[in-house]
């Protein structure tokens, strides 16, 4: 199955740069997105369940998130959401910025 997310592949790999974050963090990363568990990430990923485990942990480390338990997921997705909205509104200024009848440009 395709890669589904409310978030852009652009995006995710522009964030996981910024963050450090492997290749392989990133995969998984991915799937955890998606809704699946440590057992079918680790099967998608033909890595054992506990590998997968620690690649999630890690990208939670690289993003600061700490504790324990499913919340973490959803507090990733927070600060992902915030990135993505924070990025959005820049891009937006900067669009805006180029159109030729823009005041910023003194045109």
């Amino acid at each position: 199955m395709p890669y589904q997310s409310e978030f852009s592949e652009e995006f995710l790999t522009k964030v996981a740069k910024d963050r450090r974050v492997s290749d392989g963090e990133l995969a998984a990363l991915r799937l955890a997105l998606e809704k699946r568990k440590s057992k079918d990430i680790a099967r998608h990923l033909n890595i054992s369940e506990a590998a997968a485990r620690k690649r999630l942990g890690e990208v939670y480390k690289k993003f600061e998130i700490k504790g324990s338990g499913p919340g973490k997921l959803a507090f990733l997705k927070e600060k992902l959401m915030a990135s993505s909205s924070s990025l959005s509104a820049k891009n937006q200024v900067i669009r805006s910025a180029m159109e030729p009848n823009c005041p910023l440009r003194g045109g």
